[in-house]
């Protein structure tokens, strides 16, 4: 026999959790799976909801018989955010290592104004602030956790402007465009630190042409002699600081300045301890902290636009 347009149809089957039947409400996610809820704990749990036409007359949330609202969600979403209008224990979104899955559910939480899961999943992104900065600093700007827009600026803005502007709202782009070339500023003093005073004398460098890694290195004479090893410790630092295709502003060694100045790796040619290249390069980054420490919270640009 040949196939017929309804045997394509899946049938609706229900979520063996949410199967009361005295409970009004009945959703459907869009892979067919049905959700009946009580409409008392929608009212005092949730408050996005769309409104449900009323057949008692008493402007409850109730449909007619058999009749069911659409979601836009998915069935393991809905399960989700469903559990939090029940007095019960709630699900541990801690576990969820996903970052799409926790993504939908908290976005799903707000839409629908689930008020017990929407500080639960505020937090519960707090932890891939650094894995997906933006992402998630455009959901802390879609729902107005300032928090989450500040945690995730410090990680996002080596991104390139051409990346992350398309995706902001209107009244973020300015301050972002702002914020941004405050750390630009910060990467541009860095090639014009050239020398660093420290107690046992001074280390000095000229740089000319730095894109092109064009350096001549300036050899002074520290209290305890002369060193003509910086030059060893001072081309791969500044290498860090070049852009490349996957980091377009040359800004990624701003990230992690522990790394950037790892002193065993840039002086590895200097043995005695207390070298005076490894006062150098800790000066160095002492400046360069120094100037990050100046940048302002990214709110605060964002406050200075309002």
């Amino acid at each position: 026999m040949a196939d017929t347009p309804s045997s394509h149809i899946q049938e609706a089957s229900t979520c063996p959790k949410f199967s009361a039947s005295e409970a009004e409400i009945v959703f459907q996610s869009n892979d067919n799976v049905r959700f009946r809820i009580h409409s008392a704990n929608l009212s005092v749990n949730a408050g996005g909801f769309p409104p449900v036409a009323s057949v008692s007359g008493d402007g409850g949330l109730t449909v007619a018989e058999d009749e069911c609202v659409p979601l836009s969600e998915p069935s393991k979403v809905l399960e989700i955010i469903f559990a939090f209008v029940y007095p019960q224990r709630y699900p541990d979104i801690e576990t969820f290592e996903e970052f799409d899955f926790v993504s939908e559910i908290s976005e799903a939480s707000e839409k629908y104004q689930i008020y017990p899961a929407m500080n639960i999943c505020r937090r519960r992104l707090r932890d891939f602030a650094k894995s997906h900065p933006i992402q998630v600093c455009l959901y802390g700007a879609r729902h107005g956790y300032d928090d989450l827009v500040e945690l995730t600026a410090r990680h996002a803005f080596v991104l390139p402007l051409s990346t992350i502007i398309p995706l902001l709202p209107p009244h973020l782009i300015l301050p972002w465009i702002n914020y941004h070339h405050k750390w630009l500023q910060v990467r541009n003093s860095f090639f014009a630190i050239n020398y660093h005073d420290y107690p046992q004398g001074r280390h000095s460098l000229t740089t000319q042409d730095i894109n092109c890694m064009d350096i001549s290195y300036t050899r002074n004479k520290p209290a305890h002699g002369s060193c003509g090893k910086f030059i060893n410790a001072v081309v791969p630092l500044l290498a860090k600081a070049m852009p490349s295709p996957t980091d377009e502003y040359g800004l990624e060694f701003l990230l992690d300045l522990d790394k950037t100045f790892d002193v065993a790796q840039l002086c590895s040619s200097c043995t005695h301890t207390g070298s005076c290249c490894r006062k150098a390069v800790d000066h160095w980054k002492y400046e360069v902290q120094q100037k990050i420490s100046k940048i302002p919270a990214f709110k605060d640009f964002i406050a200075t636009h309002v």
